[in-house]
């Protein structure tokens, strides 16, 4: 039967007297296992931006110094951007209301660091046109190969419904 193998060659040319190729001596390498290996990375890797790409949440990846590195568009709509590219590269501190400017995780340092994450973290953020977005945060520390903090994996959600619903209970809750 026959069947492709994908081969890796290795060869170099063999000369005569006169300089002349006469031939070529080399070998060849079945690299199947290697073709079928980077298939399957990126097969995970679509899924994956996929998975990124179609999230309700805002998701970004920040560095160290909180500036994005990586935003899905999702993030980007949240914020009222058009697209992502207006915020990479930005740092992500300046979205932030009054005094969180300072500090994505003011206060929330310690805990941070000691655990890699902060859950359901609250704050508000300002959006392109300046109103704020209430939203609700998960913040993960991504580490490199030596320990060290590399990024902060960002999670955002808007929780705008939330509080008018609480807001609307408290109401309720006066008027009975």
């Amino acid at each position: 039967y026959e069947r492709e193998i994908p081969v890796e060659i290795i060869a170099k040319p063999i000369y005569n007297e006169n300089l002349d190729i006469v031939g070529l001596q080399g070998s060849t390498r079945d690299i199947s296992e290697r073709v079928e290996a980077q298939k399957a990375i990126e097969r995970s890797e679509i899924r994956y931006k996929k998975l990124i790409e179609t999230s309700q949440n805002g998701v970004a990846l920040l560095d160290t110094n909180t500036n994005f590195v990586f935003l899905n568009n999702r993030m980007a709509e949240l914020l009222g951007y058009d697209n992502y590219k207006e915020l990479k590269g930005k740092n992500a501190t300046k979205l932030m209301t009054g005094e969180k400017q300072q500090s994505l995780i003011a206060g929330k340092e310690e805990e941070l660091f000691t655990t890699g994450r902060l859950s359901n973290f609250r704050i508000d953020v300002k959006t392109k046109v300046g109103n704020t977005l209430p939203t609700e945060f998960n913040v993960t520390v991504l580490y490199d190969d030596l320990g060290e903090p590399e990024y902060f994996m960002i999670v955002m959600h808007d929780i705008t419904y939330r509080i008018e619903a609480e807001k609307a209970l408290k109401k309720q809750a006066q008027i009975e």
